[in-house]
């Protein structure tokens, strides 16, 4: 009786503990269950409004790296988000920059609201007469940009655009600080585009541009501080046909612009260099007046043998730009001509490019033709 008693008491203590601690195991599985189901939950809502991506291109002379975050409707809807880091350098020119920059774009009472901040530190050389200097710097960057709908008139869409820039800049040279300078730029436009479907297959699209603003910068040195207000006032036309032929895309576009005067950097056209195509070996045209005319031509994608998940293409253009020789005291237009092929290999996120462009022509005494090609190889992986 007495080994019954004491084996029941066993049992009144074991039992329970034995039910709590099944207890606790089946409550831990389900709180294991519970978070990776949210966290599966939190990966697929996030996998279809982020993509990360990065590439990187070498050439002849420079070498440029870029990753890159950009998000749309992970919190609201219609809200992007944007993160960019990249990284510049030139062997020849000594030169290079690292830049960080957060873009932000959201609807705002009829308005569509973006705004740009990029902080970048860059590097160079400067060559005078009997000494090079070592140079740095840093440079901290803002854009904020407000589009506005003003409806449509006989197929013609009407936007208006205020955009408003400030920058600020300090220039070292052996570490020792050579100067600060602020930049403010304040600008009202209106976009008038249309596009429509032509005889035999044929699209076209058409932009005017014209915009009016102000500008003001000021330096300040050791021994001093200049200051500078400018008004200026551009118009901006743009074209582009497009038609496929056997498969292949083409399409011709060109853009012109005039100036009554001169003009901020960031408002005069591109006419040549590397913005437009490769083959100008850093060199680059710009003007307050000029435009440009390229001709593109892209071929049907095809599988690369033995490996059916990748796609390859090739891709031709020419270009010609004209734009005031600034060197000529005639100021008349001055042309540059370039050409490139391009043969891409692409999956679902992975890119390769590799092209090679040439400098054909230019009647510039700014501008001179290489005497090799660019070669530059790019590669891109979304993640």
């Amino acid at each position: 009786m007495r080994a019954l008693n004491i084996a029941a008491l066993f049992l009144c203590a074991f039992v329970p503990t034995v039910a709590l601690a099944a207890q606790d195991r089946g409550m831990a599985g389900a709180w294991m269950f519970q978070a990776a189901s949210m966290l599966d939950s939190v990966t697929d809502y996030l996998s279809n409004r982020i993509d990360v991506s990065g590439s990187s291109t070498q050439n002849n002379d420079r070498s440029a790296g870029h990753l890159a975050l950009a998000g749309n409707g992970i919190i609201w809807s219609r809200h992007e988000l944007g993160l960019r880091f990249r990284d510049t350098a030139s062997r020849k020119e000594g030169d290079g920059e690292q830049s960080l920059a957060l873009r932000y774009a959201m609807p705002l009472m009829g308005n569509h609201m973006e705004l740009e901040v990029e902080e970048s530190e860059f590097r160079g050389v400067v060559k005078e007469p009997g000494q090079q200097l070592d140079t740095s710097g840093n440079r901290s960057f803002y854009r904020l940009t407000a589009t506005r709908s003003l409806g449509s008139f006989l197929g013609v869409d009407l936007h208006q655009v205020i955009r408003h820039t400030g920058s600020t800049r300090s220039v070292f040279e052996e570490s020792e600080w050579v100067h600060d300078s602020s930049h403010q730029l304040s600008s009202i436009g209106l976009k008038s585009s249309s596009e429509r479907e032509l005889i035999g297959g044929l699209r076209a699209s058409t932009h005017m541009t014209a915009v009016g603003g102000m500008e003001y910068h000021s330096t300040e040195y050791v021994d001093g501080e200049t200051e500078d207000r400018a008004q200026f006032h551009r118009i901006e036309l743009a074209a582009l046909l497009q038609r496929q032929v056997l498969n292949w895309d083409l399409n011709l576009g060109g853009r012109y612009q005039f100036a009554p005067e001169d003009l901020p950097g960031s408002e005069r056209i591109t006419v040549g260099g590397s913005a437009l195509i490769s083959g100008f070996n850093g060199q680059a045209v710009t003007g307050t007046e000029g435009g440009w005319l390229r001709f593109n031509a892209a071929s049907p994608a095809w599988h690369v043998p033995f490996a059916s998940r990748f796609q390859s293409s090739l891709s031709l253009s020419v270009m010609r730009g004209w734009a005031p020789d600034d060197t000529d005291n005639d100021q008349r237009l001055s042309a540059v001509s370039a050409g490139e092929i391009s043969l891409n290999i692409n999956s679902d996120r992975f890119r390769a490019n590799m092209t090679v462009g040439r400098l054909l022509n230019s009647d510039r005494s700014d501008v001179v033709v290489p005497s090799a090609p660019d070669v530059a190889l790019s590669l891109q992986m979304g993640i």
